[in-house]
Order: structure tokens, then sequence, then C-alpha cells
């Protein structure tokens, strides 16, 4: 499907008329196309917007390494905002204050809390395990891989909450609860694609960093606007 079909026409539905669809894998490499055509029409504001939030996530790590996190939302908001703006021909400009939502920062505040409990959840995996094995000598291989495992599976979960949050409160006007349930739900209902999604963005961070991170200006912004377009895709009108 090219790009363009995957630009909505009409905004907010309230959230009890709002269903999740069931997408084939292959619409991952559509959101991502539509990504890199909403970059294309005016990289400007998506470059500066990234190097923004590069340079905040910088200095809040000094303060304190959960404080970044709680910036990723509203980034993605304030993208989301802007591939809204250039879908109706409106200056981007106008969509700069998106940050400002309150709803946005409970999406943060949602999935700061969320990781906190999961971690949580990892810790006394971890205790348990090593309890374990004093208790009862066995190689301690198998249980560092399911921990491995299991530490990959609760950034999944996270992942699932907060890929698709950040638009559904701009471009549905949802509460911060709302779009974070229906991100976990449309990530599930569409696991195949959002697990692709996931292993090539983490394939495409990963390259974009080794150039003393440059090619992050380009990489989150491509990112941040195919989870727009997926948004748009997942979560529709209730026929």
């Amino acid at each position: 499907m090219p790009a363009s079909d995957l630009t909505p026409a009409a905004p907010a539905a309230p959230a009890a008329r709002l269903a999740i669809r069931r997408l084939p894998l292959r619409r991952a490499l559509d959101w991502m196309r539509a990504g890199w055509a909403d970059i294309r029409r005016n990289p400007a504001p998506f470059a500066v917007a990234t190097v923004v939030l590069l340079i905040l996530a910088v200095l809040a790590a000094r303060a304190a390494s959960w404080l970044p996190l709680m910036l990723l939302p509203p980034y993605l908001g304030t993208v989301a905002a802007y591939a809204r703006m250039a879908d109706r021909g409106q200056v981007f400009l106008a969509a700069s204050s998106a940050w400002r939502s309150a709803h946005l920062w409970g999406v943060s505040l949602g999935i700061l809390l969320l990781g906190t409990v999961l971690n949580g959840m990892l810790v006394v995996s971890a205790v348990a395990a090593v309890q374990t094995l004093i208790r009862v000598p066995m190689p301690a291989v198998p249980f560092i891989l399911g921990l491995m495992f299991l530490a990959k599976v609760l950034v999944v979960l996270v992942l699932a909450a907060c890929w698709l949050a950040p638009a559904l409160v701009v471009n549905r006007h949802l509460g911060a609860l709302q779009a974070l349930r229906l991100s976990f739900a449309g990530s599930f209902r569409n696991a195949g694609a959002f697990l692709a999604i996931a292993l090539v963005s983490a394939g495409l961070l990963w390259l974009a960093a080794l150039p003393l991170g440059l090619g992050l200006v380009v990489v989150m912004p491509l990112l941040a606007c195919a989870a727009v377009r997926a948004a748009d895709d997942i979560v529709g009108d209730a026929s």
C-alpha cells in the first residue's frame, strides 16, 4: 500500500467508538515507508525536535537515569502533531506546543510506573533464581538465559504500551490511560507487525548511534512517524 494511503481522513472519535484492527505483517513496511515520506516532505522540524530531545535527554540523564524515558512520549506526541499539520497543509510551528499536553506527560508517568513495576518483577525473579541455585546445585546457564529472556519480554511490554499512545493522545484526543490501553491492545493484536517494527527499530537505532549518534537525527523521527501511521492504521472508528 502506498504511503499516502495511510494518511487518515478524519480526526478524533470518542474512545468508546474506537476499535482495534488486526493487520497483516507486511503493514510494518508500509508504516516505515509512510514515516520516511513524512520526513521527506519537510525534514527540518523533525530534525530540530530530535536534536532538542537528545540534548535534553543527555542533561536529564545526569540528574536521574530514568528522566530521559519521561521525555520520549512528549517527543513522540510532537512528531505526531507535526505529521498531522503536514497532512492538513498547515504551518509546522503550530504544532510545537504539543509537548505541553498533560495527557502526554501522563503517558510518560504511566510508562515510568510500568517500567518500575516490571523491573521490580525482574529483580525478584533474579533473587529467586539465585536462591534456587544456592539450595539446589545445578548449571547456572539456564537460569541466566531465562532471566535474559524475561528482561527482553519486559522491554517488549513497555514498548507495546508506549508505541502508539502519544499519537493517540494527539490525534484521537484520548486520555493517558485510554491511550496506553489501546496501544497495548493494538500492539498485541498485531503482534507480528509490532515485533517486526521493534526488531527493525533496534537495528536502525544501533546503526544510527555508530557515527557519533548523528544518524539518530534521521532514524528517530523516521520511527516516530512510522508509529504515528501505525496508530492511524491500527486504531480506527468502530463500524
